[in-house]
């Protein structure tokens, strides 16, 4: 679904993503604000596209394989990272979350979580990203490889 935003001026703007990696914010009278054409994929119309807010001005996109942040006023990258997948057609299963800091990720066969790091840039009012990491953990939920062997 969109990502409804504060224009700033009383008003509400709209972040949508198209699947081909495709991200627009259009004002409220449909007036397109910004777009950038180099976002995150998906296939799957139901698992995928997710559009979340982020702290600081921020919007996160998370497709079938990869997360991007975008900096909502004016649609450029600030980081982006692949999501780890163990097979080619593994898929995230549900909506991604943000809690405080940390975005969760759940995949058929894991949960991830990426610690999202801002910072103030020094001598401007914009919040930068300053490291986009992977949390060095993925609780595994289905280990089939491993078999019995611990």
């Amino acid at each position: 679904p969109p990502l409804a935003v504060d224009d700033g001026r009383g008003g509400v703007d709209v972040i949508v993503a198209a699947s081909r990696g495709i991200v627009s914010r259009v004002d409220g009278d449909g007036a397109l604000t910004w777009q950038t054409r180099h976002a995150p994929t998906w296939r799957d119309r139901d698992l995928g596209g997710y559009v979340l807010a982020a702290p600081g001005d921020v919007v996160v996109i998370v497709g079938d394989s990869q997360l991007q942040l975008l900096h909502a006023a004016d649609g450029s990258e600030l980081g982006s990272a692949d999501v780890p997948a163990a097979w080619d057609d593994e898929k995230i299963q549900q909506r991604p979350f943000l809690e405080d800091d940390l975005l969760v990720v759940v995949t058929q066969f894991q949960t991830v979580g990426f610690e999202l790091k801002f910072r103030e840039h020094v001598g401007g009012a914009t919040t930068k990203l300053a490291v986009l990491v992977a949390v060095g953990a993925a609780v595994a939920l289905v280990w089939v490889a491993g078999g019995d062997e611990y």
